[in-house]
């Protein structure tokens, strides 16, 4: 009878301790996963935002971006863009890196959405 007890008692703290080792990972990895999600965020924005307009200035780009934030289901932690003209450079350099943009003047920054329609 007792040891069906202390089976209980192991199993209990065994799914105890996997939550707490689960909620540590999580925590750990929270501010990769903020920054990923807003990065991602902002490039939907700004791809977005070239569907109405065909060229861009990184003036525009950066009021698109500006204030916004980013947060997970399991975390009440949010991110926020706070300094806009860094960020805006990151996600600028990120587009024409995956091709998605190029520029098209180069001292008033103007940026235009590259079309593979031929």
């Amino acid at each position: 009878m007792i040891f069906k007890y202390i089976i209980y008692i192991i199993l209990i703290a065994l799914i105890t301790m996997g939550l707490i080792y689960i909620g540590i990972i999580k925590d750990k990895t929270l501010n990769g996963v903020l920054i990923n999600k807003l990065y991602s965020k902002c490039i939907r924005k700004v791809l977005k935002a070239f569907r109405t307009k065909e060229n861009l200035s990184a003036k525009e780009i950066r009021e698109i971006i500006e204030d916004e934030k980013s947060r997970v289901i399991w975390s009440k932690r949010k991110l926020s863009v706070t300094n806009s003209l860094q960020f805006s450079n990151l996600v600028i350099d990120g587009l024409i890196k995956m091709k998605k943009i190029e520029l098209l003047d180069s001292k008033k920054r103007i940026y235009r959405k590259v079309n593979y329609n031929l």
